[in-house]
């Protein structure tokens, strides 16, 4: 029975001896902008929005979701506490994908998920290369791809109206249209691939005007 008595007074020593664990620190971050449908801007009303932020960048197993909806008028306006630390975050709604690099920007602003650019697209011949020799270019107006003959000259193309593209785009690159062109030269015997080249510029959105994209063939 002795021994039981010492037993207990040294395990409530014990306790009274354990430190406290840390608190772990965190941050409260209100999250807002407004969300629409495409260059018509109409809104999208009472929508599911979640927000997957990823401590540190990239860790898919250090995972927390936050869901919330937008408004009638597609604003949204959500409180978010989270860990104090690197991060990485998407912004998810209507499977759109966006992500803000760093949801220290609180506003986000307007996002259209599916802006439009009216382009015209201009080849600006630095190397013309050699007769019987083919560029391989895409046709934006048809999504298919134009053989074109050597020896190349300056072309402009036939414009191209309400061109969009389906990709998932950064924060900073947001209601822009990526033209993106990735082009190849064949030729020679045997018939080979003798040079390939990718280009991509961002064009702004739902302007209305006519922008124009100039790809050099080196």
């Amino acid at each position: 029975m002795k021994n039981l008595f010492y037993i207990l007074i040294a395990l409530s020593v014990f306790l009274s001896c354990k430190k406290d664990e840390p608190q772990e620190e965190t941050e409260s971050i209100t999250l807002s902008g407004r969300i629409l449908k495409d260059c018509s801007l109409e809104p999208y009303r009472n929508t599911y929005m979640r927000l997957v932020v990823h401590m540190p960048p990239g860790n898919w197993e250090n995972t927390k979701v936050y869901g919330f909806f937008s408004d009638s008028s597609g604003y949204f306006n959500h409180n978010i506490t989270k860990k104090i630390g690197d991060y990485s975050s998407i912004l998810q709604f209507d499977t759109f994908n966006i992500s803000p690099n760093s949801i220290n920007i609180h506003s986000i602003g307007t996002i259209i998920k599916k802006p439009f650019a009216n382009i015209v697209v201009k080849l600006k011949i630095n190397n013309s290369y050699s007769m019987g020799d083919t560029l391989y270019f895409p046709n934006y107006g048809t999504n298919k791809w134009d053989t074109i003959p050597c020896p190349l000259r300056d072309t402009v193309f036939q414009p191209v109206y309400n061109f969009t593209h389906s990709g998932q785009p950064n924060l900073e690159d947001k209601n822009s249209v990526p033209v993106i062109c990735h082009f190849s030269i064949w030729g020679g015997l045997p018939y080979q691939k003798i040079k390939e080249d990718f280009f991509k510029k961002y064009i702004p959105g739902c302007t209305g005007g006519l922008d124009t994209v100039e790809i050099e063939i080196n």
